[in-house]
């Protein structure tokens, strides 16, 4: 029932290592934690927009979560809002109080994504007409203001649209179709897709691509820079990667001030953006040839130009970059030797490893906060089954011991904000998904419980240094945002 980037795991490994950090927090007390199961609207599941700031500086979280009303489209669904039998609505929960932010007139679900800090959240709703062209329920980019929301609508002609990421201007951003028809339409619709900027003045408009038919923003900082992809030109490649199957080649792009800047590439035909900071770099992947991706961040130099880094990885190929900080920290995960990924921080041109959960073979770092507070997720590589974990000052912490016994058989971290709030999805013993949120408390108090640390093996410290490297001629990026190893577009 996800509105998301690909989320689920395709656990990594790790036979682990704590790295002695260059730069750590200030040497913090145990973590304690009081867990909130975020439940839904009487249905059965909720979740999260996982790659997004999800909750914000002041806690409060955007999700979606299921009514006990059946969609009466179903089983005819927008694959935008997932394969979901029941209505599902955008929901904002703050301090235990959940409020149900509704949909468009005359449409049934809807979903929130991004929030901003002074409570803006960018999302997508259906509007109650079909779309002619695929037949499914037609979808429009919205924002919700003081819990009202408004209906960004869809490019000229078109019938789908989703924001992705909104600022604390109202400047919001994400994909629309079009009315011209396209064979390799990311999202299966028939026509292009499109990047589109929106503002309460200008509406919704078209920024461009990098030569090719389709593009769509994923991502959008303070100050207004939008991250996304686009394909190149129209022709296809002959190889199938996360980006698609015999598709067109993707990059990157940032799009500044009206100026759509084309983002280097290692060579391969795909890349994707994951996390954009306040000083627009860019944080992601990018495919050396057609079989791994590395991960790497882009950055601008002082002539103007930018730079692409390739982060490097643990003795094999097969890296991601999945988010940045203000200070320019990116976490992800990267291979090692034989092959297992391992969940890693980059910072100042040492990759280091930050290891797994107890005798997890798996692990992968999904988020990072101005303090180095890194959340993600360690398992069992082989069968999927994850725990979330938090790393701060040199130590690695199970924060599944904050979950109440048995109430989840598998949990996953998705965000953490800057006070250390961390927000993710669970599984139920049955099966269903329901987001949570897990709130720092001081010990001694009502429902506060201490988390576990985790035991990690001390094998020499590896970390790998990284240059910057600066492609010549036009470089661009992919299509497809996806997480783990698993193919599927972004919004999933």
């Amino acid at each position: 029932m996800k509105f998301a980037r690909a989320t689920l795991i395709t656990m990594l490994t790790l036979f682990t290592l704590l790295a002695i950090p260059l730069r750590l927090a200030a040497q913090q007390a145990h973590p304690h934690f009081k867990f909130r199961d975020l439940g839904t609207l009487g249905g059965p599941q909720s979740s999260l927009f996982g790659g997004s700031q999800v909750i914000n500086s002041n806690g409060v979280v955007a999700f979606g979560g299921d009514t006990s009303i059946s969609d009466p489209n179903y089983p005819n669904y927008n694959p935008l809002l997932g394969q979901d039998p029941f209505i599902q609505h955008a929901i904002r929960w703050h301090k235990g109080v959940k409020t149900d932010l509704g949909t468009l007139p005359g449409g049934w679900s809807s979903y929130s994504g991004w929030i901003t800090d002074n409570g803006l959240n960018s999302g997508i709703a259906e509007d109650g007409s079909i779309d002619p062209v695929t037949g499914w329920p037609a979808t429009h980019a919205v924002l919700w203001q003081k819990h009202k929301i408004v209906d960004m609508g869809t490019l000229p002609g078109g019938y789908e649209a989703g924001a992705t990421a909104v600022n604390s201007a109202g400047q919001a951003a994400g994909f629309a179709s079009n009315t011209i028809t396209d064979q390799y339409s990311f999202f299966g619709w028939g026509t292009q897709s499109r990047a589109f900027r929106w503002t309460a003045s200008e509406g919704m408009k078209d920024i461009g691509d990098l030569g090719g038919p389709d593009a769509a923003a994923w991502l959008q900082n303070e100050v207004g820079q939008i991250a996304g992809q686009s394909y190149i030109n129209s022709t296809p490649n002959s190889y199938s990667t996360e980006c698609g199957s015999k598709v067109p080649t993707v990059d990157t792009f940032l799009w500044d001030k009206g100026i759509m800047n084309d983002l280097p590439r290692l060579g391969g035909i795909c890349s994707a953006a994951n996390g954009i900071n306040s000083s627009g770099q860019v944080a992601g992947f990018s495919y050396a040839n057609a079989l791994y991706p590395h991960a790497v961040l882009w950055s601008k130099g002082n002539d103007g130009k930018y730079a692409l880094q390739d982060l490097g990885d643990f003795g094999a190929p097969g890296s991601k970059a999945f988010w940045i900080n203000d200070a320019g920290e990116v976490v992800g995960y990267a291979q090692d030797q034989n092959h297992f990924n391992r969940a890693f921080l980059w910072t100042n041109g040492t990759l280091m490893n930050l290891g797994s959960l107890n005798s997890d073979t798996c692990s992968a770092a999904l988020g990072i906060n101005s303090k180095t507070q890194i959340i993600g997720n360690s398992g069992d590589c082989h069968n999927f089954v994850s725990r979330p974990f938090l790393w701060q000052s040199g130590s690695i912490y199970d924060l599944s011991t904050a979950f109440p016994p048995s109430h989840f058989m598998a949990a996953e971290a998705e965000f953490i904000n800057s006070d250390g709030e961390v927000a993710g999805v669970g599984t139920l013993p049955n099966g269903d998904h329901h987001a949570y949120v897990l709130i720092p408390c001081k010990a001694g108090t009502k429902g506060c419980k201490r988390v576990t640390a985790g035991v990690a093996s001390r094998a020499a410290a590896m970390t790998q240094n990284s240059a910057p490297m600066t492609l010549p001629g036009p470089n661009r990026l992919g299509r497809l945002y996806q997480q783990w190893g698993v193919s599927a577009h972004k919004p999933q």
